[in-house]
């Protein structure tokens, strides 16, 4: 009896276990494309994030070859999406040699297209708005004068190649204002002061000394706000928008996340911290080159 029990119970794990086995095998092969999708899904984030680390690595290293990492992986992205040197090849019944050719000339196009000056010929220019927060170890009272211009004058400015600032005859809230861009080449500047409420709000209107058909191409507003963070610190909200811009200065900014980038250079070196902007990064070659 004890054994006819054993050998009953041991029967029906193996008849479980065989169902369970039959079971999972049905389970797998009903959900192999998900499977599949997870394992791939998974391997394109390790490899991305991987990729990412090392790209971020290399413009840590290597700041000023920045542009090679965004037009190679925008290379990389179109060529393995859109295949456009293979598919012009086999239309056109072209070896496969041809295809090297054709991504090379493909590629030196599309940098002329984004980085030349391929299209500054065309009557057209690019909107840039950014708004961006940084928190800066420093009272609100100390980080207003790197703002206030027409309040505080140009000593304590935020933007290190701030050259010269003269009030304008005849108009007490607009300055003439020059940065500092090379060796005897500077950016001119008419602001008008918009707003100026010590110490929380400061905004201005600013435009290019330039030919009146090309004015878009110069003008902008520039708006920040401070308050408190509580801790003896400032919070720090820009928001600057040039109304047009040539096409690739505007793709310069945008790649660069110029307002963002700016602005932690200036909250590090608010804390006497090491600035690795790239902004900062060119300030600093710009001053030590005049």
């Amino acid at each position: 009896m004890l054994f006819g029990t054993i050998f009953l119970m041991l029967t029906a794990a193996v008849q479980g276990r065989r169902q369970f086995e039959e079971q999972s095998v049905e389970m797998i092969t009903f959900s192999g494309p998900l499977i599949t999708w997870l394992t791939a899904g998974l391997t394109i984030i390790v490899v991305g994030g991987i990729v990412f680390a090392g790209l971020a690595l290399f413009v840590l290293i290597f700041r000023r070859w920045r542009m090679v990492v965004e037009i190679v992986s925008f290379w990389m992205l179109l060529s393995c999406s859109l295949r456009p040197a293979e598919r012009l090849a086999e239309q056109f019944g072209l070896p496969a040699a041809a295809t090297a050719i054709i991504s090379v000339a493909l590629f030196l196009a599309c940098m002329s297209v984004i980085y030349g000056t391929v299209l500054d010929r065309f009557r057209f220019g690019l909107d840039w708005k950014s708004s961006r927060r940084v928190r800066v170890k420093r009272p609100i009272e100390e980080v207003w004068p790197a703002f206030a211009l027409a309040e505080c004058g140009s000593d304590a400015n935020w933007e290190q190649i701030l050259h010269d600032v003269q009030p304008v005859p005849g108009e007490p809230d607009s300055f003439d204002v020059s940065y500092l861009m090379g060796p005897s080449i500077f950016l001119k500047q008419r602001q008008t002061v918009l707003a100026s409420d010590a110490p929380t709000h400061y905004s201005y209107r600013f435009s290019g000394d330039v030919h009146g058909r090309n004015r878009r191409l110069t003008d902008g507003e520039f708006d920040v706000k401070l308050e408190p963070d509580g801790k003896s610190g400032t919070l720090v909200t820009a928001f600057h928008h040039q109304k047009a811009m040539l096409p690739r200065t505007a793709l310069a900014l945008w790649f660069d996340d110029q307002l963002g980038d700016a602005l932690d250079g200036f909250a590090a070196r608010s804390r006497g911290k090491r600035d690795w902007s790239m902004t900062g990064l060119e300030h600093r070659t710009t001053l030590s080159l005049s």
